[in-house]
């Protein structure tokens, strides 16, 4: 049984679901002055997910917790842009992450993992912590979260499987449990909202304002000038396709994406421009990283991308043409390709920058 603590950690619980049908029938009645607490809570809700990527429970009262949660959802169906449902699914699942891992029940997590999102999941019998494994997961449940997550360790050839299930230590649990928060609340802004009410007006229009400042140019990012569209190799035109429709880069494929343009002579502020558009992106932490893939700091050495054996490993080769057969990296693909190309797009050419 939930407490209403519990709902208040994780509002994507249905038992708090149950909790606001049953405290706000209508959405009318937030016109009453007694629910304005929770409207302000709300907006705030949406602004921390804009402004800093992550919600703070600020010592609001349970109940506000709760019924603020949908309100959130509510306004940001309403406003429709996909950059904040995107933003604001992940700064919750780290708001839900962090009380996950401060859990001193472990039977909590299970409770979750099961009824919430239908995991076969069991407590394991070795009795170990961190270094192996606590928990049981069958395969299936794994398989499906653990494919989003780009590392090797995660693959199931490198996980311990008996009788279908596998060992995982607590704070994996909670990792996979993330893809599986993040997936729900998402989906909870998925359908369009009928109607707009006049009384969310100022509220829609002040969470609006914010995300085009944070945003800042709304012009599509498109490739620099000093780029041939037309000699991108398959995979590195795939990851650009991905950050244009909003869809989840993994680790390696922004290392991909970064370096093949910054061995192509694109300036740091436009690669940041090009970041700027995903859920997560954080201007200090993103212009360190290019300019560490760049040799500008850190190592001082400029990285080139991964090799195409490397790409094939972590599932970024997709749809290879005839030319990939006879190359081993995405830079040869793209100076071949360049060789092919009519004398109009040399003129936009310059010159990769190998290392």
């Amino acid at each position: 049984m939930s407490t209403e603590t519990d709902k208040a950690h994780y509002p994507f619980l249905p038992e708090a679901r149950k909790y606001v049908e049953e405290k706000i029938r209508e959405i009318d009645e937030l016109r009453d002055e007694s629910y304005a607490q929770i409207l302000r809570r709300a907006e705030d809700r949406l602004k921390q997910a804009i402004e800093k990527g992550y919600v703070s429970s600020d010592g609001q009262p349970d109940s506000i917790e709760i019924a603020s949660f949908p309100l959130a959802v509510y306004l940001a169906t309403i406003i429709g842009d996909d950059w904040l449902k995107r933003r604001f699914a992940l700064a919750e699942t780290k708001r839900a992450s962090d009380f996950l891992v401060e859990e001193e029940d472990q039977n909590k997590i299970i409770r979750i993992a099961s009824r919430t999102f239908g995991w076969n999941i069991q407590s394991s019998q070795t009795g170990v912590e961190e270094t192996l494994g606590t928990l049981r997961i069958d395969f299936r449940n794994y398989i499906k979260n653990a494919m989003r997550i780009r590392d090797l360790k995660w693959k199931l050839t490198n996980r311990f499987l008996n009788d279908g299930l596998v060992e995982v230590t607590r704070r994996e649990t909670i990792r996979l449990l993330e893809e599986e928060i993040q997936s729900r609340i998402l989906s909870l802004m998925r359908d369009k909202v009928p109607r707009e009410p006049d009384f969310l007006g100022s509220a829609v229009k002040e969470i609006g304002d914010l995300i085009r400042r944070r945003k800042g140019d709304e012009t599509p990012w498109e490739l620099p000038r000093v780029i041939v569209p037309n000699a991108l190799p398959p995979c590195i035109r795939n990851i650009y396709d991905a950050f244009q429709s909003g869809r989840h880069i993994s680790h390696i494929g922004r290392f991909a994406l970064t370096s093949f343009l910054v061995n192509l002579g694109v300036s740091h502020d436009d690669i940041l421009l090009l970041f700027k558009t995903t859920s997560d992106f954080d201007e200090r932490k993103t212009r360190y990283q290019v300019e560490h893939i760049a040799g500008v700091k850190g190592s001082r050495t400029r990285y080139t991308p991964p090799k195409c054996t490397t790409l094939r490993t972590h599932g970024l080769c997709v749809s290879p043409d005839e030319l990939c057969r006879n190359i081993n990296h995405p830079l040869s693909y793209y100076e071949r390709k360049l060789r092919q190309a009519s004398q109009k797009d040399r003129r936009t050419w310059k010159k990769p920058r190998r290392t």
